[in-house]
């Protein structure tokens, strides 16, 4: 497999991306903090077919971390694609990828074709005021590792592999979004994804959700989320992945795979 990397500084800052295949285009948004490993069992898979791009959004992974004022990760995302010479994309974002995949396309919805939403949260599911007040009082590295063993990826630590990279991942988060106020942007409310505004949304979209998310009580806020978005994006479904929870693409990455690939090829 033949892989561009590289650091594009676009947008007054600095973001970390990883280009493969040809074609069509297909833009993987990783989940809350994680980088682009997570997307380890689509990128080559894709990209047999696509020309996939995956990258860390700003404050993850290899990018560079926000600094004064305000900024959107749906902007950076449109940056990266002109820095790339990318005129139109796919758009697959899961977890918190999912929210800045809607806010792009809400931004700017002539750059998507398809989107596909996995395990969303569009929504105040993170409860970030929470999670500070458990950095502040157990310090970064005990948060993070009682993350990664929480009720949140429940179902995820039933295998190791995936266990393994979701805890290096989560372990190597430098945890600024918990000691700076983050001055991102958002269009979609950030007490609830309001339905007129998730209207305007005319791309395909694909909504898949894992059938264990209704295992955990975050899971079942998510669960409530893929339902609102299903009822008012336009042309939207809904697919339940059996015998997955939050991080369905690295849990069962064949069907998630089948699912995306099988989407995306419809016309």
């Amino acid at each position: 497999m033949n892989t561009k990397t590289g650091i594009a500084e676009v947008n007054e800052t600095e973001l970390y991306y990883e280009v493969s295949g040809s074609g069509k285009s297909l833009v993987l948004i990783n989940g809350f903090g994680t980088d682009t490993r997570m997307w380890d069992d689509q990128f080559e898979v894709f990209s047999k077919e696509y020309q996939v791009v995956r990258y860390d959004n700003r404050g993850f992974g290899k990018s560079a971390v926000p600094t004064t004022g305000p900024y959107s990760h749906a902007t950076d995302l449109k940056c990266l694609l002109e820095y790339l010479g990318i005129s139109s994309t796919h758009v697959l974002g899961l977890s918190k990828g999912g929210h800045i995949a809607a806010e792009f396309v809400l931004r700017y919805p002539d750059l998507v074709n398809k989107l596909v939403l996995a395990d969303s949260m569009v929504a105040p599911i993170l409860d970030m005021h929470l999670w500070e007040e458990e950095v502040q009082k157990n310090g970064l590295t005990n948060f993070l590792k009682n993350l990664a063993e929480g009720d949140v990826l429940k179902s995820a630590q039933a295998h190791p592999k995936v266990f393994s990279l979701l805890s290096q991942m989560l372990l190597s988060y430098s945890g600024w979004h918990f000691f700076n106020d983050d001055p991102v942007e958002q269009i979609i409310s950030d007490k609830a994804p309001a339905p007129e505004i998730l209207k305007n949304i005319k791309s395909p979209t694909l909504i898949l959700i894992g059938e264990l998310e209704n295992t955990t009580r975050r899971g079942n806020k998510i669960i409530e989320v893929a339902n609102i978005l299903e009822a008012n994006i336009p042309n939207s479904k809904k697919v339940i992945l059996p015998g997955v929870g939050h991080m369905s693409n690295m849990e069962n990455p064949e069907n998630f795979n089948k699912e995306v690939l099988n989407f995306i090829k419809e016309h």
